[in-house]
């Protein structure tokens, strides 16, 4: 709200009687944001990736992207997502792998031998 002065008044006589929002509510605000949204650097720190593959992850839509002016943001819950993801995946993994590994243990088949025939045989070079 734009106040005009009387004649004689003083500039900070007329800012007393203004109510203004007060820091702390204001510093709560920004502190939430910042909770919420990541910049690139903080992520490449968090997840140990470059830059590149960063926006490689939010083009692929596994990160989710808030612009503001001309930073990249990303949210937090998107990255804590990607993260249960990622730790889905490997333990995915680790049991496929487990269960191929017991698969072979316990299978009959008798692993296949070279023939002994004579061309299967090591030579010596010829000198």
């Amino acid at each position: 709200m734009l106040r005009i002065l009387s004649k004689g008044q003083h500039v900070a006589d007329a800012c007393k009687d203004r109510s203004v929002v007060s820091p702390p509510s204001n510093q709560r605000a920004i502190n939430q944001t910042e909770e919420e949204l990541l910049g690139i650097p903080a992520l490449m720190k968090r997840l140990g990736i470059g830059r590149t593959t960063i926006f490689l992850l939010i083009e692929e839509g596994l990160l989710e992207k808030v612009k503001i002016g001309r930073r990249t943001l990303v949210t937090k819950s998107s990255v804590d997502r990607y993260i249960d993801d990622l730790k889905v995946a490997a333990r995915t993994q680790e049991l496929a792998a487990n269960a191929r590994c017991k698969a072979n243990l316990q299978s009959d088949a008798v692993a296949p031998t070279l023939p002994s025939s004579p061309q299967y045989r090591y030579r010596k070079p010829a000198l």
